[in-house]
Order: C-alpha cells, then structure tokens, then sequence
C-alpha cells in the first residue's frame, strides 16, 4: 500500500465548521457596524441641522435692531421670532396636510423665499420656545427628528 498525503473527511468536516464559523463573526459584527455607523450617521445630521440653524439664528439676532415674538396663527405652527420687523425663525406649514418646516424667512412677505432650516416627517415631533427679554432671546427646541431626540436651550443676546 502506498503512503497516501492529503486530508481525510474530518479533517475536512472540522476546517469547514472553524472557517463557518468564522465567515458567522464576522458577518454577525459587520451588521453591528453598520447599524451603528447608520445611527451615528443619522444623528449627525440631525444635530448638523440644527447647529445650522443655531447659528444662523445667532447671528440674525445679534446684529438685530429690533425684535419681538408674534403668536402662532395663519401657516405659522409656534410663536416666532421676528427680527427687525420682516425676518422670522419658527415652524411653518406651507400649506394644509404639507410637512412641518423649521424655517428662517428673510422677508415674511415672501414665503416662498424661505430657507428650510429642516423638515419634519408626520411621525417626527418638535416644540419651539421663544422667550424675549431685553436684549437677550431664549431660544428652547426640543423634539425627535429622524428618530434622534434632541433638547437644545440657548440665549442669544442682541448686540446693537
């Protein structure tokens, strides 16, 4: 009988089931990677949003000659802040049934001029609060967007 070299079928069986095995792992911690990249992902953005508009609300109100906060009523979903009598920041329904808008208008009397700070899905919830005192605004927003909860209360103060 000759001397026979290669594997027999346990061999076989075994290397399979340790490379099975292994081929499960990390597939299994591939998922876990991308669900959590996929979160990270989308709360960045929710947060990149709303830092843009922080921003672009800090700055309006710090060169502000004027500020005052309007009720809600017409398409305007919250109190709004108008800034020097024709700017505005709120949430805003453009028309019925239509997606709530958190937005800044840079003249009111032109709706469709509005820049979209972001939109916000039926499921999705925010509440906005603004406060005016003196020359200080106290802006709270709270909500979900994305299915990201976010709590954000800032003052700006006026500086001219």
């Amino acid at each position: 009988m000759r001397n026979r070299h290669g594997y027999t079928y346990v061999e076989m069986l075994v290397s399979i089931i340790i490379s099975s095995f292994i081929v499960l792992t990390v597939a299994a911690v591939s998922g876990v990677s991308q669900r959590s990249y996929h979160k990270v992902m989308t709360e960045a953005g929710v947060y990149s949003d709303i830092t843009y508009g922080y921003k672009l609300l800090q700055s309006r109100v710090r060169g502000a000659k004027s500020l005052s906060i309007q009720a809600a009523g017409g398409q305007w979903c919250s109190a709004h802040l108008m800034i020097n009598g024709q700017q505005a920041f709120g949430l805003y329904q453009p028309s019925a049934g239509a997606n709530i808008e958190f937005v800044y208008m840079k003249d009111v009397s032109d709706p469709s001029a509005r820049e979209v700070i972001f939109h916000l899905a039926s499921d999705e919830t925010m509440n906005l609060n603004i406060t005016l005192s003196g020359k200080s605004v106290t802006f709270q927003l709270s909500g979900q967007k994305s299915k990201v909860p976010f709590n954000i209360a800032t003052t700006v103060a006026r500086r001219t």
